[in-house]
């Protein structure tokens, strides 16, 4: 049964999360950084696989979203989630361990490098994470991912001060929606954001799991690669899912996560969580 935790940021906001304790001696935590737009409740099944597994997991919102709201009223953006959001979840693992690891679905993998505790990881296992700069997207989705950069998203965004509820999944604050926006038209995306990003990223050195899946239109396969080669210092293993080689119809950006392929899908996400922590358990 998952308990409800409170994460306490360093700049004093208190985000909404779920730990699911790990059945017997634990073998670590992960904690699970949501897609754009994605509340906590729909990785809980997940989680509770992690923790029947013997990892301790932990679900949370970022500020501003489903549980963690309502929003500051103060500017913020992008980074405020990776250098505050996500690291938050990071300290309140590490207070418990030094033996922390990341699943992160698309977003939650991409700002994994701005946060300065990532650096202590000791593995990612990142799920549709992607370089969402437009050009990665072939020709005509390329279009749409600019129309959507350029028009769509801030003219929503400014209209109502945020995306409404139900157009991405829960209602997103306009700083972090802008931010996005911008990076999706920038060369290299999250590289717009200046010279420090390729060395903040290089701190990472663990082992990343990068998961694409053949039937992703929000994140393919290119994008996905464009993505890890920014994480220039971690020792990264690729891992492209096809559906129909797994029995599956289809799976797409959120497939991996949904309880109907437990048995098809989520072994290959947590083998690299188990393989990770192998050397831990042979030394206990």
């Amino acid at each position: 049964m998952a308990e409800p935790v409170h994460i306490t940021t360093d700049d004093g906001f208190a985000l909404a999360g779920n730990h699911h304790p790990a059945r017997g001696d634990s073998k670590g935590w992960v904690v699970i950084n949501s897609a754009m737009g994605v509340e906590q409740g729909f990785y809980s099944s997940f989680a509770a696989h992690l923790a029947e597994k013997g990892f301790d997991a932990l679900t949370w919102d970022y500020r501003g979203i489903a549980k963690s709201r309502p929003a500051p009223h103060e500017p913020f953006g992008l980074l405020t989630w990776a250098e505050c959001d996500i690291e938050g979840a990071l300290k309140w693992a590490f207070a418990r361990t030094d033996k922390v690891m990341v699943v992160g679905h698309s977003l939650g993998t991409q700002l994994l490098g701005f946060a300065e505790s990532a650096a202590k990881l000791t593995a990612v296992v990142g799920v549709g994470s992607q370089s969402g700069d437009w050009r990665n997207w072939p020709f005509p989705a390329s279009l749409g991912m600019l129309a959507l950069s350029g028009v769509v998203l801030p003219g929503v965004s400014t209209a109502f001060g945020k995306i409404p509820k139900g157009l991405m999944g829960e209602e997103i604050p306009k700083g972090p929606i802008l931010d996005w926006a911008r990076w999706i038209r920038s060369p290299g995306y999250l590289l717009s954001e200046g010279e420090r990003v390729p060395r903040l990223f290089g701190r990472l050195t663990c082992t990343m799991t990068g998961v694409s899946v053949d039937d992703d239109r929000y994140a393919p396969r290119r994008a996905v690669d464009a993505l890890y080669r920014i994480y220039s210092n971690a020792r990264v293993e690729r891992t492209h899912l096809v559906p129909r080689q797994l029995g599956l119809k289809s799976l797409g950006h959120f497939g991996p996560f949904r309880r109907q392929v437990r048995d098809a899908v989520w072994p290959l996400l947590v083998r690299p969580l188990e393989a990770a922590v192998e050397p831990y358990a042979r030394a206990g």
